[in-house]
C-alpha cells in the first residue's frame, strides 16, 4: 500500500456492502480500485468465478496492459473497503514516475504466481 499512499496521500477509502457490481465485462476502464480490506470477486459474462482478489491488490489495472475494455465483471464479497483510483490522474502519476507502474506490476505478476500455484496444486 505504500505505493498508492506515495501517489494519492493517505485516504481511507470507500466501504461497499456485499454484492456491489464495480464494474462489468466489456465496460471501458475509468477506475481502478485498491482493496484495502475484504474481497472482490471476478466473473465471466456466464457468470463463471475466475478468482478473488484480497487486501493489498489491485483490481481494474488491465489499462495499463494495453486493454481498452474490462475482461470480467467484479463484485464484493462481503463487506469491502476499496480506495477508488482515478485511470486519467493514475496515468499521469505514471508518466512521471514510470517506476510507479513497475510496482503494481510486481504486485500483479506474484498475484499470478500465486494463482498458478494454487492451480497446480489442485490438479495434481
Amino acid at each position: 500500500m505504500e505505493i498508492l499512499h506515495k501517489v494519492f496521500g493517505r485516504q481511507a477509502g470507500t466501504v461497499y456492502e456485499d454484492g456491489v457490481v464495480l464494474f462489468r465485462e466489456g465496460e471501458k476502464p475509468i477506475h481502478i480500485y485498491s482493496v484495502l480490506s475484504g474481497q472482490v470477486d471476478l466473473f465471466t459474462r456466464k457468470g463463471n468465478k475466475v478468482f478473488s482478489v484480497t487486501a493489498g491488490s489491485f483490481v481494474g489495472i488491465s489499462f495499463l496492459f494495453g486493454s481498452h475494455h474490462r475482461e470480467f465483471t467484479a463484485i464484493t464479497k462481503g463487506q469491502t473497503r476499496l480506495l477508488d483510483l482515478d485511470k486519467k490522474l493514475m496515468t499521469e502519476r505514471i508518466y512521471h514516475d514510470p517506476s510507479l507502474a513497475y510496482r503494481i506490476m510486481s504486485i500483479r505478476y506474484r498475484e499470478i504466481v500465486e494463482r498458478l500455484t494454487q492451480m497446480t496444486d489442485q490438479i495434481s
